[in-house]
């Protein structure tokens, strides 16, 4: 994989072994709709884990 300018246009792109060539700009949106996405995803994990260990500790507290 390269990632290659046109030197006329200025368009950047990725150049795949195969000579497959993508645009840039499409990709990284649609990479970033994805990350964007893990990370929502990341922190109602991250809140569900705090409220679980925090009603842990109640009722290990109630014992």
């Amino acid at each position: 994989m390269k990632i290659v300018q046109n030197p006329e246009s200025g368009e950047v792109y990725i150049k795949l072994k195969n000579d497959e060539v993508y645009d840039v700009e499409e990709h990284l949106a649609t990479l970033m709709e994805f990350v964007t996405k893990q990370a929502v995803d990341v922190h109602r994990l991250t809140n569900s884990y705090r409220k679980l260990v925090g009603r842990l500790d109640e009722l290990e507290r109630k014992l």
